[in-house]
C-alpha cells in the first residue's frame, strides 16, 4: 500500500507526486491514458520529424513557479525566451509588439511608453506578484500592496477609462485585452483583466518562454525525477470509485470528475453538490500544421515573437468574447497563434516549420475547425495555404477526449469568473482539501488556476503532507 496515491499524470499531478516523494512518502500515480497527459506534452502529430505541442506551447508563468524552481525543473529544461514576448495583431497592417525589456518597450513607441507606465510598478514587484497570484499563503504587507496595485489596474482597465481617450490609449487597451483573453470568456471583465495584467507583467520579468524541443520537456523532467525518487505508475487505468484506493489521495481532475469518483465515499453532500455546480467556460478549437516555410505575414512585425494574439481593437475583442460566452460564434473570434519553429529549429526538419493556433468558440462547438483558422491566417498572410503540408483541427469534443479535464473543450478547466477566482473550487484559504476527507484536488480547477506551473499540485501536496503525516 502506498502512502499517497495520485490520480492523473498532468503537470500538477506529477508535481504533487514529486513533492510527496521528496518528503519521504511512498507514492503511486494512476493515469487513465497510456502516458502522462495534461497541459505539457509534445508529439510527432502529423509527420515524422515535426514536433507539436499537444496543449500549452508558451508558458508565461513557468519561470515564476516556485514549484519548478524548488524541484529543479527550471534548471533541467532548456528555455527559449524571445525578446518580444507577444505581438497583438489588429489587422493586416497594424500590430503592436510587447518587448520583454520594459525599458525597450518604453522607448519603442508612444504606445510602449504608456504601457510601460502602467506596468512598471508591477514589474518592480515581480516577486510579490508571484506570491499573490501563485503563492496561496499568508501575504506580507508588501504583497498586499502589490495585490492592491494589480486589482486597481484590472478595475481601471475593465472600465476602460483613460485608456480609450487617444489612439495610443486604445492600442494599449487592445494589447491588454489580447492578454486578458487568455482567460477564455470576457476580455473586459475584472477577472479577465486580473489574469491579463498578471501575464503581461510576467512578459516583462522572465518573459514568455518556450521549452526547447517542445513542452513535453517539462513533463520529461518531472518523470525523470519521479522515477529516480522511486515513484511507481499505473497507466491505462481509470479510477471510477475512490473507495478502491486506501490512504490519502491527490486528484488531478476537475471538481465534476472528483464528485463522480468520490460519490459513495464519506463525503459531505453539500461538498458534492458544490463540486457538481462548478462552472466551465467557453472552448477552443486547436489547429496544427506542418509547413514548407514560415508563415508569409504581410506585416513583418508578426515574425518577431512566437506568440501572436489576433483580436483587433480592444472594443472589438470585448464584443467577440462576449458573443462566445453567450454560445454564439462571431465571424472573427479571438485567435492565439504560436510559431515555435521560428525560434526553436529542433522542432522541424531544416527549412520546414510548424504552426499552432487555437480559436475561442462556444462550449462543445462542432463546426469546421480547419476553415475557421486557415481563412483568418490567409487573410493576414496571403499564400499561407500554399505552404501547408499537413494539418489537423481538434474540436472541443476531441480535446475532451484527449483530456477529461477539458470539459466541452474548456482548456482552463473551469470558467474564470470573480467567484471562481475566489472559490477555486471553494471559498477557503486552503481550497485543495475536500472537507473532512483525506482527498485533495490539485488540478487547474484549483488555485492558482490554469497554466503549466505545477503550483496547484505543489500547494495540494504540501497541505496533504502536513495534514495527513505532520510533515513540513
Amino acid at each position: 500500500m502506498s502512502d499517497v496515491t495520485v490520480i492523473g499524470a498532468g503537470p500538477n499531478g506529477l508535481t504533487a507526486a514529486l513533492v510527496c516523494a521528496r518528503a519521504g512518502l511512498d507514492v503511486h500515480v494512476i493515469e487513465a491514458y497510456g502516458r502522462p497527459v495534461g497541459g505539457a506534452r509534445s508529439h510527432e502529430l502529423l509527420e515524422p520529424g515535426f514536433s507539436h505541442d499537444m496543449c500549452a506551447a508558451v508558458h508565461p508563468t513557468a519561470l515564476a513557479s516556485l514549484a519548478f524552481r524548488e524541484l529543479g525543473v527550471l534548471a533541467d529544461v532548456e528555455w527559449i525566451v524571445p525578446e518580444a514576448s507577444f505581438v497583438h495583431v489588429v489587422d493586416s497592417d497594424t500590430s503592436h509588439i510587447a518587448w520583454r525589456d520594459l525599458s525597450r518597450m518604453r522607448s519603442s513607441s508612444p504606445v510602449g511608453a504608456i504601457w510601460a507606465t502602467h506596468f512598471e510598478s508591477l514589474v518592480g514587484a515581480a516577486r510579490s506578484l508571484a506570491a499573490v497570484t501563485l503563492g496561496g499563503g499568508n501575504l506580507q504587507m508588501s504583497e498586499v500592496a502589490t495585490a492592491v496595485r494589480l486589482g486597481s489596474l484590472a478595475v481601471r482597465s475593465s472600465l476602460r477609462g483613460h485608456l480609450y481617450k487617444s489612439d495610443e490609449g486604445r492600442a494599449v487597451a487592445a494589447l491588454l485585452a489580447g492578454v486578458a483573453a487568455h482567460s477564455l470568456g470576457s476580455a473586459a471583465s475584472i477577472p479577465a483583466m486580473l489574469v491579463g495584467a498578471t501575464l503581461a507583467t510576467h512578459a516583462h520579468v522572465g518573459g514568455w518562454p518556450l521549452a526547447a524541443g517542445g513542452s513535453g520537456a517539462i513533463v520529461a523532467s518531472l518523470m525523470r525525477k519521479l522515477r529516480n525518487a522511486g515513484v511507481t505508475f499505473t497507466f491505462d487505468h481509470r479510477v471510477e470509485d475512490i473507495r478502491d484506493i486506501t490512504g490519502p489521495v491527490l486528484l488531478d481532475v476537475t471538481p465534476r470528475e472528483a464528485a463522480n469518483i468520490i460519490t459513495g465515499a464519506s463525503v459531505n453532500g453539500t461538498t458534492l453538490q458544490r463540486y457538481k455546480r462548478f462552472k466551465y467556460g467557453p472552448a477552443v478549437v486547436k489547429y496544427d500544421c506542418t509547413m514548407d516555410g514560415p508563415v508569409p505575414w504581410a506585416n513583418g512585425a508578426n515574425r518577431l515573437s512566437p506568440t501572436l494574439h489576433v483580436g483587433g481593437t480592444g472594443e472589438h475583442l470585448t464584443r467577440v468574447e462576449r458573443h462566445v460566452s453567450r454560445g454564439e460564434l462571431p465571424p472573427d473570434p479571438y485567435m492565439l497563434i504560436v510559431q515555435p519553429t521560428l525560434f526553436d529549429a529542433h522542432r522541424a526538419p531544416v527549412g520546414k516549420h510548424t504552426l499552432y493556433a487555437y480559436v475561442h468558440v462556444p462550449a462543445a462547438w462542432s463546426g469546421d475547425g480547419i476553415a475557421l483558422v486557415e481563412e483568418r491566417v490567409e487573410a493576414l498572410a496571403p499564400g499561407f495555404r500554399d505552404l501547408v503540408r499537413a494539418r489537423r483541427a481538434q474540436l472541443p469534443a476531441d480535446l475532451y477526449q484527449y483530456n477529461r479535464n477539458y470539459i466541452d473543450g474548456d482548456i482552463s478547466s473551469g470558467r474564470i469568473s470573480m467567484r471562481q477566482l475566489l472559490a477555486r473550487p471553494r471559498f477557503s484559504m486552503k481550497p485543495w482539501r475536500i472537507p473532512s476527507t483525506s482527498y485533495y484536488l490539485c488540478s487547474a480547477s484549483t488555485f492558482p488556476g490554469p497554466g503549466v506551473h505545477g503550483m496547484g499540485g505543489w500547494h495540494a501536496a504540501h497541505q496533504l503532507i502536513r495534514q495527513e503525516y505532520g510533515l513540513v
